[in-house]
Parts: structure tokens; C-alpha cells; sequence
């Protein structure tokens, strides 16, 4: 765990009022989105969202995860480097309503003057490692006061049920851990994962009310497109899990 001094404890507590308000713009952006869902896809027969969640990561853990990548305590160090300090869930039943969801709000950012989307990591085709399966996307919101502006990165994870489930499991079986995680656990959680991408595709599957669903893949492909389209100027960094614009957010 990193150790944080006073000045440091004070620059947080300083500019953590604009997390803080990055979460509730973030939070009325994803609630119109949810709205807009419910008018064109529940009438279809598609399931209600399940669950949506906010957090902002603590000093602590942000400070661990710079000393960790090799970063000192700073502001822009915090800004280009962590960019999930304010993090949103959003929980759905089935892998069609996570992907009708995601279409929308990708789609919703990317016509919202002052919003951006920044790229995304697609860890349902492409698991981690202990099996976590989510679709992270990273979005710069606009935060504006009377006499100052800011563009803070956050992160939107989208899941289904069983995702959600299993995330919880390994954050308290294998995530973080004090001491290593036994082999015949880490085997287990993977088993675990196949296991509920099985239900997952079978639930998508049998519970389809409508021949008009999105493809998951096709909604990917169409948020990469989207995120080089709004930032033709920037680097992308590409990887077997997504695409993500390399760029400094303004402050």
C-alpha cells in the first residue's frame, strides 16, 4: 500500500469535487440512455436493466496503481494515467440487452457536444486471465463550472448477471489477493467463467423476442469505428481486447 503525505491527502481532497461532479454527469447521461432503452426495446420484450452502480476508486487504491506502473503521487500523473477514478456499472440480464445498451450510449456520447468516446476493452470475447468478462468503455465527460472547465476520463462497465456474479466471486477469492491464489481455485474461477458464458449465450439465445437484435460483434466493430471517427488527430492504442485513444485530457 502506498503511503501518502499530507500535501498529497490535500491535492486529492482538493480536486476530488471534480470527480464528484464528472460522476453525477456521467450518472444523467446514462440515466437518459436507460430511458431511451426502456421506450424503444422494453415494449419488444427485452429485460429491464438489472442494476446500475457509481463509485469513485479511493486515494488509496489510486496511489497503489501509480507506485505500482512506476508513477509519483501528481495530479497530471492521476489524470493520464488512471483513467477509471470515477467508474459506472451497468448490470443487464441478458448478453442482447448489454449489447442494445451499449450501442445506445456509445452512440449517445458520440452525439453529445463535450463528450467523448475514448475506446473500449471487450473482455467478453477476450477474458482476463481468472476469467472476468465485462465490457469497459472509456468516455471523457464535460465538467463545467462558472469559471472552469474540465474533461475527465471515466469508465462505463457493462455487464450481464452472470458476469456480475462472477466479478464479485473472484474480487473476493482472487482479486487483489493478500497471498497468492491457489492453482485449483484459479482453475475453478475459469471453469466457472466457461460455465457461465455457456448460460449466457444459451439465455441470448432462447430469450429473444425479436428478430431485430444487434450483434454483439457488430457493436464493437461499430464502437471502434466511432472512437477513430471522433478522434481522427490522436494516437489509438489497439490490442486483442479493444482500442483506446492515447490522449491527455485537458485539465
Amino acid at each position: 500500500m502506498a503511503t501518502l503525505g499530507k500535501n498529497e491527502k490535500k491535492m486529492w481532497a482538493d480536486n476530488l469535487y471534480i470527480y464528484e461532479a464528472a460522476s453525477d454527469v456521467l450518472a444523467s447521461k446514462i440515466k437518459l440512455v436507460k430511458m431511451e432503452y426502456d421506450r424503444i426495446y422494453r415494449p419488444r420484450g427485452y429485460c429491464d436493466i438489472q442494476k446500475i452502480t457509481s463509485r469513485i476508486k479511493k486515494v488509496e487504491s489510486v496511489a497503489s496503481k501509480l507506485e505500482k506502473d512506476g508513477y509519483t503521487f501528481t495530479n497530471d500523473n492521476i489524470i493520464d494515467h488512471i483513467h477509471d477514478v470515477v467508474g459506472h456499472r451497468v448490470v443487464c440480464l441478458t448478453l442482447n440487452d448489454l449489447t442494445l445498451f451499449a450501442d445506445l450510449l456509445s452512440k449517445s456520447i458520440c452525439n453529445t457536444q463535450g463528450f467523448d468516446l475514448l475506446g473500449y476493452k471487450d473482455f467478453i470475447n477476450n477474458p482476463k486471465e481468472s476469467g472476468y468478462r465485462s465490457l469497459h468503455l472509456r468516455l471523457g465527460v464535460p465538467v463545467t463550472f462558472s469559471n472552469e472547465h474540465h474533461d475527465v476520463t471515466c469508465e462505463v462497465q457493462l455487464r450481464t448477471t452472470n458476469m456480475d456474479s462472477f466479478a464479485q466471486l473472484e474480487h473476493h477469492s482472487g482479486y487483489k489477493p493478500v497471498c497468492g491464489v491457489p492453482d485449483f481455485l484459479t482453475k475453478q474461477l475459469i471453469s466457472l467463467s466457461a460455465m457461465g458464458n455457456g448460460v449466457d449465450t444459451s439465455v441470448s439465445s432462447i430469450m429473444l423476442p425479436s428478430g431485430d437484435v444487434l450483434s454483439y460483434n457488430d457493436v464493437i466493430a461499430n464502437i471502434k469505428k466511432m472512437t477513430i471517427e471522433s478522434n481522427p488527430n490522436e494516437k489509438h492504442e489497439e490490442s486483442n481486447t479493444g482500442i483506446l485513444v492515447k490522449k491527455k485530457i485537458k485539465k
